[in-house]
């Protein structure tokens, strides 16, 4: 069996061995873009784990599912007919009406200088949302949401000043849709700023390449096991300039 000295040095040194078998972890930005873009289709596979499998019924769904036949007629069949333009739009009423409600129980608890559970309060719009749709996409991230209040409460000035926004372009009127959230763009760079700092998974799913690929001049041999870690390229000093 060949060492780990000799296998960093002839494959990655960024690589382990475990149970035979090469992980490569990610933490570099520029790295990320190469393996989940350049080379995305020679890391478009999945690792077959036992906990995956009993979690997916046997990686059937679409997020563990290897790239075969199979995956590609899942993402088409959800692409077309669950998160298409038209879809998302059709359930628009469905999550305005959650978040109209959501807004309306914070402000009564406010009034009367009562504490507000945010994160149960998200839980319980998440919920909503997916019984009146049946199917959940997850529109409202909740873990995203209570960062971004938590960060704005440690910046008293960011706050007033995406306060100041929010008050300036819809003054007295009392429910903003999605198109006019759109214009709130220091609120934008607020979420955009939350999830780099804290994205909502930390790891992403792992990948497994299915042949032999280069990248920066690192050897990456077939069925090694990629993990990109999300919160270290977020904070990459190098893709941050």
């Amino acid at each position: 069996m060949l060492s780990m000295e000799y296998f960093q040095t002839i494959w990655c040194p960024h690589v382990l061995c475990l149970r035979l078998a090469p992980i490569l972890v990610v933490s570099s930005a520029k790295k990320a873009k190469e393996i989940m873009k350049t080379h995305d289709l020679q890391f478009s596979s999945r690792p077959a784990f036992l906990g995956q499998q009993t979690l997916s019924y046997k990686c059937s769904d679409l997020d563990f599912a290897p790239y075969n036949d199979y995956w590609r007629e899942m993402r088409k069949l959800c692409t077309v007919q669950l998160f298409s333009s038209n879809k998302v739009q059709q359930f628009r009423s469905i999550r305005e009406d959650g978040s109209f409600r959501m807004i309306e129980r914070v402000s009564k608890l406010a009034i009367v200088s009562k504490p507000v559970n945010l994160s149960e309060m998200m839980m319980s719009l998440t919920s909503t949302i997916t019984c009146r749709l049946v199917f959940d996409k997850r529109y409202e991230d909740e873990a995203t949401v209570i960062w971004a209040m938590t960060y704005l409460m440690k910046n008293p000035r960011m706050m007033k000043k995406a306060q100041e926004q929010i008050r300036q372009l819809f003054r007295n009127k009392g429910f903003v849709d999605e198109d006019e959230v759109q214009r709130l763009e220091y609120l934008k760079a607020v979420v955009k700023e939350t999830m780099r700092l804290q994205p909502a998974l930390p790891r992403l799913v792992p990948r497994e390449s299915t042949e032999k690929c280069t990248i920066d001049r690192y050897v990456i041999p077939p069925k090694t096991i990629v993990y990109v870690n999300a919160w270290a390229t977020g904070r990459d000093p190098e893709a941050l300039g």
